[in-house]
């Protein structure tokens, strides 16, 4: 006959290993590293992710290819001010299309008039827009709106504090109406860009 079995006592058993559940432990260190994963992997959802470098309006990259993320330029509103710009996309007409939009508060910039037309462009010129200076007799001034890009929501104010000579006028163009509108001494006008066209507010 063979020896007989040696019982250990318990505190042996488990000092020498013997009892330990390691199947269990190892499904434990399991499901909270794959809690700690889960974890991590919302925590850097929540980074903003910005594209490398700094750019210009012009230099700026495709909005498409960057939807959700932030890029810094150097001369918002044509200014010289550097901020940052959030790549968005919305349906618009029914098209899924991208654009590049600003995070801080509108800018004012004054301008005159007086020697030459206005051109606006989103991102380029600041959103609340003072026209200044004399238009002379016989001259009819016009303020471009460029839909270059626009984004869902921006918005044009422009005022004319200036003066007219005879026969003369200060027109907006390029809304989604077409045509002109006209401007008066001390008026103040809104244009939002809503589904592709400049639309008086």
């Amino acid at each position: 006959m063979g020896a007989p079995l040696l019982r250990l006592p318990f505190n042996v058993r488990q000092r020498l290993g013997l009892d330990v559940d390691y199947p269990g432990q190892i499904a434990a260190l399991q499901a909270a590293n794959a809690a700690l994963t889960d974890q991590l992997s919302t925590l850097a959802a929540s980074v903003p992710t910005f594209v490398q470098g700094l750019f210009t309006i012009a230099t700026l990259p495709a909005a498409a290819d960057n939807v959700g993320k932030y890029a810094t330029v150097t001369d918002l509103w044509g200014d010289g001010t550097r901020d940052v710009l959030l790549a968005s996309s919305s349906m618009i007409a029914g098209v899924r299309t991208a654009y590049w939009k600003p995070l801080r508060p509108a800018s004012a910039q004054s301008q005159s008039v007086a020697a030459a037309d206005v051109n606006l462009a989103p991102l380029v010129n600041g959103q609340v827009q003072f026209l200044t200076g004399a238009i002379a007799a016989g001259i009819n001034r016009k303020v471009n709106l460029s839909t270059d890009r626009a984004w869902p929501g921006a918005m044009f104010e422009v005022a004319f504090d200036g003066t007219f000579g005879l026969a003369s006028a200060l027109n907006i163009a390029g809304t989604g109406l077409g045509g002109l509108i006209g401007m008066l001494a001390g008026n103040r006008r809104r244009f939002v860009f809503d589904q592709g066209a400049w639309k008086q507010f």
